[in-house]
C-alpha cells in the first residue's frame, strides 16, 4: 500500500500495464484510473504513428529523384505537425499531473528527489516505443525496443510510486504551472 506525503500526489495516476493496454486498444478501458491521461497517452501513440510514418516518407522523397521538392516539403509539414501534437500532449498530461497535485491540496515543494523527466515525457518515450514495436510486431527477432519498453515500463512504476509517496518530486518548471 502506497502512503502519501506532502507534496505527493493523492489521486493515483493510470500504471503503466493500463496505459499499454489502452495503447493496443487504441483507447482507455472504462474502468481506467485517471482515464485523462490515458486517453492522452492514447492520442500520443498516434501522433507518435504519424511522426514515424512522416519520416520513413521524408526519407523516400529525399532519395527519389523525380521529386520537385513539394512532396518532401508536404510530408516534412505533417511531421512538424506531428511533433507538435506530441509537444501538446506531454504538457497536457503535465498540466493533469499538476491540477491533480493542487486539488489534492498537496504542496509543490518536497523533500523527494529532483525527477529528470515529467510524467507527460515518460508516457510519450513509452507511447513512441509502443508504435516501434508494434511497426516490427511481423519481425520474428526480439527487438532492443522490446527489452527498452519493458524498462521503461519499471521505471515509469517507480516514478508514479515515488510521487506518490513524496520520494520523488517534478521540477517545477515541468508541473504546468498555470498561476
Amino acid at each position: 500500500m502506497i502512503t502519501h506525503s506532502p507534496g505527493s500526489l493523492d489521486h493515483p495516476l493510470p500504471s503503466a500495464t493500463q496505459l499499454l493496454s489502452a495503447f493496443q486498444r487504441g483507447a482507455p478501458r472504462p474502468d481506467s484510473i485517471c482515464p485523462e491521461i490515458v486517453q492522452i497517452g492514447v492520442e500520443l501513440v498516434e501522433a507518435h504513428r504519424h511522426c514515424w510514418d512522416s519520416e520513413r516518407r521524408c526519407r523516400a522523397y529525399v532519395s527519389d529523384p523525380h521529386d520537385d521538392g513539394y512532396r518532401w516539403a508536404n510530408a516534412t509539414a505533417k511531421r512538424l505537425a506531428a511533433r507538435d501534437q506530441v509537444t501538446a500532449a506531454v504538457a497536457a498530461i503535465d498540466a493533469e499531473v499538476h491540477r491533480r497535485r493542487i486539488s489534492g491540496r498537496a504542496r509543490l515543494a518536497s523533500a523527494g528527489l529532483l525527477v529528470t523527466e515529467s510524467v507527460g515525457q515518460v508516457v510519450s518515450r513509452m507511447a513512441w516505443l509502443w508504435v516501434v514495436v508494434d511497426a516490427n510486431s511481423s519481425n520474428n527477432s526480439p527487438l532492443p525496443e522490446s527489452t527498452e519498453l519493458a524498462s521503461l515500463c519499471q521505471g515509469y512504476t517507480s516514478l508514479i510510486e515515488g510521487l506518490a509517496t513524496g520520494a520523488f518530486r517534478l521540477p517545477e518548471s515541468w508541473t504546468g504551472l498555470l498561476r
